[in-house]
């Protein structure tokens, strides 16, 4: 079949769902609260709906994307035992808002560079993520998109982003690196955009130092920061 409606395998006892690659569309809801779904398996074209797709699902584990072109707002929210996710290919532009959202488990995720939109709270309340680099097409990062991932040690920022939106990084007092590649600070939206503590250090580019001491807000930030070494 070309997509799965809304609620059709809604709590059913399903361990494991491998979509084929004539799966165009999975709708809002399809697979929300399955308590046995352990694998999720996204294959080429597919698009995944609109909200809480996969939401709710307590013993997924494991998530595999292939050439889907978008995931939806929520659609992975609060699967809370999720600890691995794999994106392959080059067809996934856009992670909508809430759509890793108290994945509490989830400890790493590569985004490819393909993907230029992040949204909101997308990873927000991951209370194992470590690690998280922004992909290079992203210009923006968007409000509360690791909010409260209080695990967070290290955050790179492409050369691309022109804006840091408010509490992207509210909350997460375990960060001790943030690496800014833009040579040009990206505005910042207020002081609690980002979270600091007595080890954080801000990694700017070599030549932008004084840029960032001076820029708006990030003047406050100064002394965290270190110019990047060539």
């Amino acid at each position: 079949r070309s997509s799965a409606a809304s609620d059709v395998y809604k709590r059913q006892a399903l361990k494991r769902v491998t979509f084929s690659e004539t799966l165009l569309y999975v709708s809002q809801y399809a697979f929300y609260d399955c308590g046995q779904l352990e694998q999720m398996v996204l294959t080429t074209r597919t698009r995944i709906g609109s909200g809480y797709t996969f939401s709710n699902n307590r013993s997924l584990k494991r998530v595999v994307i292939k050439d889907c072109s978008s995931i939806g707002d929520s659609e992975f929210s609060s699967c809370a035992t999720l600890r691995e996710i794999n994106i392959m290919g080059t067809a996934l532009w856009e992670i909508g808002g809430n759509a890793f959202r108290n994945c509490e488990s989830l400890e790493q995720i590569d985004i490819p560079d393909c993907v230029i939109r992040i949204g909101s709270y997308c990873f927000g309340y991951c209370y194992s993520l470590r690690n998280l680099t922004i992909p290079e097409g992203v210009t923006i990062v968007r409000s509360s998109l690791c909010y409260n991932a209080y695990s967070l040690q290290e955050i790179h920022i492409p050369e691309g982003v022109t804006s840091i939106e408010n509490y992207a990084f509210y909350g997460c007092a375990g960060i001790e690196n943030y690496y800014l590649y833009p040579s040009t600070p990206p505005t910042l939206a207020n002081k609690m955009a980002i979270t600091v503590s007595a080890n954080t250090k801000i990694h700017v580019p070599k030549g932008s130092l004084e840029a960032y001491q001076t820029a708006d807000v990030w003047s406050e930030l100064m002394d965290y920061m270190v110019e990047m070494e060539e």
